[in-house]
Formats: structure tokens, C-alpha cells, sequence
């Protein structure tokens, strides 16, 4: 997945339309928080929400905080984890699964289940430690366009440049990038060719799209993150990272 042997002006030129791509829009739609201020939550549309019947959280762990919220609203909830044996906690719309499903899987469901058929308003959540490239970039458009709402962490984009640029291209082509946090747990993080930011540009960010038929209108956004009252610090003993490399565009 690493881009390790190309060129420095190869790898400028890749960071440059990796930060084209990952510029927020503003949409005309309300921000609101799901779940944990720190880790485990994320950023809504909150027009969307009384729309989601049917979600898809993909990548639990041991905070089901953001599920346990959107629950109150949404019909059902399919779980995924094949790292845990079961649930930290339960509630009646949780269907779980103790398996990881890739895009294969994936697109079996969203083909299979009968209620899926005529669904356009689905809400994916994904934490899932870099497979979202491989399960993202195989989802059939048929079953890509049943999502309305994708809130997910985007592992090291830096390192990955040339699948993030396919995946990020797949994405925007039918999506807005409605908002952008950097999840400062990458100040944690150390390995072979690791780098926490490259020009800017970090290598473990939050991200929420929005279906573009859903969006009022799109333009670029002028301010800079993290937002005050929507973001907070994934790991509250560290400090969050600032992200504003659309404004130098």
C-alpha cells in the first residue's frame, strides 16, 4: 500500500492533490457530534439523521458510544469486529457480528437483505485500521450510492498516497467531504517511514462525507479546524492538531 520508491517531486506532487481532495465543503447542512467527545465519536449531518434507517458500523472495539446514540434514532444497527469476541454493551438494534467483512462481503449484504432494496438513506461508520481502501473502493455504485452518510477514519493517507488519491477520487466523485478532524493518536504512532505530518498533511484524520444529491450546496470552506464545540482531542492527554491547509491553496 507504502509509496516508498517514488521520487521526492513525485511525492510533492501527490501530497499537493491529496490536500485538494481532502478540502472541507461546506454544504448548507448542520454539524452535530454522535457519540464520545474524544475517541469513538463523530461528525453529522444532523438533517440526515431521522433518515437513517439502516446503519453500518464497521470497526467497534471496545466504545460503542457512537452506536449506543444513533440507535435512538435509526431501526437497526449492523456491527462488525472480528477482533472482539462480543460487545461491551448491547441494545435491542444491534445485530452483531464477530467478523471482519471486506467489500466482497459487503456488497453480498447490501445485495442480499430485502430492506436494503429500495434504500438510499443508509449512514457507514468505519474504523476499521486500513482496510477501508480495499472495502470502499469495492463497493459496487449500485450499493455505494444506497449510502447517504459515511463517517470514517482514514489511516495514514501519507504513506498510501497513491490509494488514497484512487480512493479519495472514487469517493468525491459522488460525495462532499463535509468534515475533517485530525485524530491526534497519530502523535502516538511510530513504525519504519512513519511521519505523524508530511506539508501539513497528516497521516490519521476523521472524516464524514455527504451524498452530494443530499447537500444544498457545496463550496469551499474557509475555516480552519479543529471547530470549537465539534471537535475535541481523540486522546484527551494530548493536544489536538490543527488542519488548514485549504486556506494555502
Amino acid at each position: 500500500m507504502t509509496d516508498s520508491t517514488i521520487s521526492l517531486a513525485e511525492q510533492h506532487d501527490k501530497i499537493a492533490l491529496l490536500k485538494e481532495l481532502l478540502t472541507p465543503r461546506v454544504v448548507g447542512l448542520t454539524k452535530c457530534k454522535i457519540g464520545a467527545l474524544a475517541d469513538g465519536g463523530y461528525i453529522l449531518a444532523q438533517e440526515l439523521i431521522p433518515e437513517h434507517r439502516v446503519v453500518y458500523s464497521l470497526g467497534i472495539g471496545d466504545d460503542v458510544s457512537f452506536d449506543l446514540e444513533i440507535a435512538k434514532t435509526c431501526d437497526r444497527i449492523l456491527q462488525f469486529d472480528g477482533t472482539i469476541p462480543d460487545l461491551p454493551h448491547n441494545n435491542p438494534k444491534f445485530v452483531f457480528t464477530n467478523a471482519n467483512i471486506d467489500s466482497a462481503a459487503m456488497n453480498d449484504n447490501m445485495r442480499s437483505i430485502p430492506e436494503h432494496e429500495h434504500q438510499n438513506n443508509i449512514l457507514l461508520k468505519m474504523d476499521i485500521e486500513g482496510a477501508e481502501y480495499e472495502l470502499l473502493a469495492g463497493l459496487e455504485m449500485d450499493n455505494l450510492l444506497k449510502i447517504s452518510q459515511i463517517c470514517m477514519e482514514l489511516h495514514f493517507p501519507i504513506m498510501a498516497s497513491s490509494s488514497c488519491i484512487d480512493l479519495l477520487m472514487f469517493l468525491t466523485s459522488e460525495f462532499e467531504l463535509f468534515h475533517l478532524h485530525v485524530n491526534n493518536a497519530a502523535l502516538t504512532i511510530s513504525g519504519p517511514g512513519y511521519k505523524v505530518m508530511v506539508d501539513d498533511l497528516p497521516n490519521l484524520l476523521e472524516l464524514t462525507f455527504i451524498r452530494k444529491d443530499k447537500c444544498l450546496f457545496s463550496k469551499r470552506e474557509t475555516r480552519a479546524f479543529p471547530l470549537e464545540g465539534f471537535d475535541y482531542p481523540n486522546l484527551p492527554n494530548l493536544p489536538d492538531i490543527p488542519a488548514n491547509w485549504w486556506l494555502q491553496l
